[in-house]
């Protein structure tokens, strides 16, 4: 059980205040806060806490979430922007597909010493076409 001071600091941390700005408004050191954040008891409280504030974020996000799916496909089928659209339908086509990479990923070793002459062949004759 926390007294309350401590349960004033763990107001005062979650709300972004600074450890010496909170030592000063419920008179104690900026080292008892250090202390404190090591005390199993506090920091649990504090974890807590934190969690409720996420999950009652994500909540309030989860209320509004067609109203913000309709605004991004909003902007990305009526903005007259031509970034503003395609940055919108990446980010729709990226949330449900995933992030497309560059990078290939091959599934067989490659044997850089006896690349066959099909490749080197389709490779000279690009470079001979440009």
């Amino acid at each position: 059980m926390l007294d309350e001071r401590k349960e004033r600091c763990i107001t005062y941390i979650l709300e972004g205040l600074t450890y010496t700005a909170i030592a000063d408004l419920i008179s104690c050191s900026r080292q008892s806060i250090y202390e404190w954040l090591k005390n199993d008891d506090f920091a649990a409280e504090l974890n807590r806490r934190r969690q409720e504030i996420v999950v009652s974020g994500n909540n309030m996000i989860l209320n509004k979430l067609s109203k913000y799916v309709d605004g991004v496909d909003a902007i990305a089928l009526d903005s007259e922007s031509d970034k503003s659209r395609f940055d919108a339908l990446t980010y729709m086509i990226d949330r449900v597909l995933g992030r497309t990479t560059t990078k290939v990923e091959t599934t067989t070793p490659v044997d850089k010493e006896n690349v066959g002459t099909d490749a080197l062949n389709a490779l000279m004759d690009k470079s001979d076409n440009k």
